[in-house]
């Protein structure tokens, strides 16, 4: 059967048996088809047409999608918890030697997803990857990452501990072990499950991953100890998975960081759930919850760490009071927050864009949001200059304005660039002598044939005569019908209209040759111009990230400062001790749902003597 096949089929069969568990996008020309059972899985659940193609003696069921509307779908697919394949043309029809020569470049998955349409830009988009044995009750290793970020971060848990962990990171595709399908993990609720070998999640295999992928000889560096062979196991199985997934992508993956138990509070479900932190008790999207009280960051990178802050409540009492520190220094002084908030207003997601950047996904665009973001990081720091906390001053120490990048950037990039690169007009004037010298060209060549019109009116007497240009015929010069007796004999035919000819002359050949070959040499120098200047810059990407993280923290701190100005809170006095005293308790989610009035407030009082209240 297969050597009666089309030899698009054909290519389309060898790339479906490397990816079997994937829808594939198998771009030909201007769309994304499917085929046989994907394309009849793909039908039903985007609702398309299902249609079929010729395959030598047969028929091949098909269903396709314009090539320009693929985000829209990847993000159905996403959401339904399905794999794609997007397999592209990765050479020139014009230039292939029989059938066009096609790749897989990424698989999407749910934990994988990168594009802007399939991220929600103020939460983590976490896969995680459990190593260890599911009857055992031993120690698991627990890895994690958000692509779109780059963080990369492991941790021990117990069988005990791993619903709750799993619970704080909400991840939406958990890695884990072939033998694992009889006993999936608990917490994993609302999660893709995607089963893989178990020799991929051993510590052997694992470490080799973790030294190949950020090019080290030894672990050590990392973190890890004698005793983290599921951690390790953990970490390779996620980042050879992500390797696999997204080549490009998970080159800007961060060195894991190591977390060792005991900085912060595990919230179980039931604590998570009656709290409403997150997610409402009503289930209904727009239901009041903690997060959604105090989330006033002006960054999406303020608005993560929000969530990550919550779910994750610290245990170190002199975490909390350098935190509260900062928070009270920024609750008094009322200048200083105002210049913060009004910095942080301007900078964009550093985090995401520095992996579109380290990844070489970037566009035009995005270097200008980062070049938008870095000089704005001068104005941040100075706001910080009064600061006398120490979290504040850390933080002001640690904004690395990467001067290296905003003058790269400012010098190769011009202002107007389009998004996408295709589209020309990206590289600065002044930055490349040889594109400067093929623009002065074509620009003199369209001077000339702009002139011509005036000269070719003159010249024949005909003074509705004009020189115009579209794509498919090029350069012409039209003469409309009570005119042709004036043609010169110079003039040959091109196109026939309704009330006019379309013309050209030799002359008028030659500039618009020269146009365009000025035209195709500037494509392919700003291509490699840009190309150049997405990897200097990538090279300054880890900068930029460890930057992010201290513009995330500014921007939440003086975030919970102006809620605790606007909501008149008071700074709690923490303490060692087991005793609880609260005077005019208020309950921030409640309080929200009714009038300010009509909230009561409530003392609180626990100690040795009282150790338990009910409250109806």
């Amino acid at each position: 059967m297969a050597a009666e096949e089309t030899p698009l089929i054909q290519q389309w069969r060898a790339v479906k048996s490397r990816h079997p568990d994937a829808l594939v996008f198998f771009r030909v020309g201007d769309f994304y088809e499917m085929f046989y059972e994907d394309a009849e899985e793909g039908a039903r659940l985007l609702d398309l047409t299902l249609t079929s193609r010729n395959n030598g003696s047969s028929r091949a069921p098909l269903a396709g999608i314009p090539f320009h509307a693929l985000d829209g779908y990847l993000q159905r697919l996403v959401r339904l918890g399905r794999r794609v394949a997007v397999c592209e043309q990765v050479e020139d029809p014009a230039l292939a030697k029989g059938i066009v020569r096609r790749e897989v470049t990424e698989t999407i998955t749910p934990g994988t997803a990168l594009s802007d349409t399939l991220l929600n830009a103020r939460r983590n988009n976490f896969l995680v990857a459990v190593a260890g044995d599911a009857v055992d009750g031993g120690s698991l290793g627990l890895a994690w990452a958000d692509l779109s970020t780059g963080e990369l971060r492991g941790q021990r848990v117990t069988w005990e501990q791993l619903p709750d962990v799993l619970g704080q990171l909400e991840p939406s595709e958990i890695l884990l072990p072939r033998s694992w399908e009889l006993f999936p993990p608990p917490g994993a609720d609302g999660a893709v499950c995607t089963y893989r070998g178990d020799w991929s999640f051993e510590a052997p295999h694992g470490g080799e991953e973790i030294r190949r992928h950020f090019g080290v000889i030894t672990l050590d560096g990392f973190g890890f100890t004698r005793d983290d062979a599921v951690l390790v196991g953990a970490c390779g199985a996620l980042v050879s998975y992500l390797a696999e997934t997204q080549p490009t992508v998970s080159r800007a993956l961060r060195p894991p960081g190591i977390v060792r138990g005991g900085n912060e509070m595990q919230l179980d479900e039931m604590t998570r759930r009656n709290l409403e932190i997150v997610e409402p008790l009503s289930g209904r999207p727009d239901g009041e919850t903690l997060l959604g009280v105090l989330d006033e960051a002006l960054t999406a990178m303020g608005a993560r760490l929000l969530r990550r802050w919550l779910l994750a409540p610290l245990l170190s009492v002199d975490e909390i009071l350098a935190r509260q520190g900062a928070v009270a220094e920024l609750v008094e002084k009322t200048e200083m927050r105002y210049a913060l908030r009004a910095a942080c207003a301007e900078i964009r997601d550093l985090e995401r864009l520095g992996v579109k950047v380290a990844s070489g996904r970037c566009t035009p665009r995005d270097l200008l949001a980062v070049l938008g973001s870095l000089v704005h990081l001068p104005r941040l720091r100075e706001a910080l200059q009064p600061a006398t906390a120490d979290r504040l001053r850390r933080h002001r120490e640690g904004l690395d304005a990467v001067p290296e990048l905003r003058s790269l950037v400012e010098s190769a990039i011009r202002e107007d660039a389009p998004a996408a690169l295709a589209e020309g007009g990206v590289i600065r004037e002044g930055f490349d002598a040889d594109l400067d010298e093929l623009r002065s060209m074509r620009d003199g060549a369209v001077e000339w044939i702009a002139r011509m019109q005036a000269d070719e009116r003159q010249r024949t007497g005909i003074p509705s005569l004009k020189v115009g240009y579209n794509k498919v015929f090029g350069y012409y010069i039209e003469v409309t019908r009570s005119n042709l007796d004036r043609v010169p004999e110079d003039y040959l035919r091109k196109q026939t209209l309704a009330n006019a000819e379309r013309y050209v002359t030799p002359e008028l050949k030659e500039w618009e040759e020269r146009i365009s070959g000025a035209e195709e040499k500037i494509r392919e120098l700003e291509s490699r111009l840009f190309d150049r200047v997405r990897t200097e810059a990538a090279a300054l990407v880890p900068r930029l990230q460890r930057t992010s993280e201290h513009v995330a923290a500014v921007d939440l701190l003086a975030a919970l400062a102006e809620v605790a100005v606007r909501r008149e809170y008071v700074r709690p006095l923490v303490d060692e001790g087991y005793g609880i005293e609260i005077v005019g308790g208020r309950h921030p989610v409640v309080e929200t749902m009714m009038p300010r009035e009509e909230f009561i407030p409530n003392d609180v009082h626990l100690d040795d003597g009282t150790r338990v209240m009910i409250l109806t």
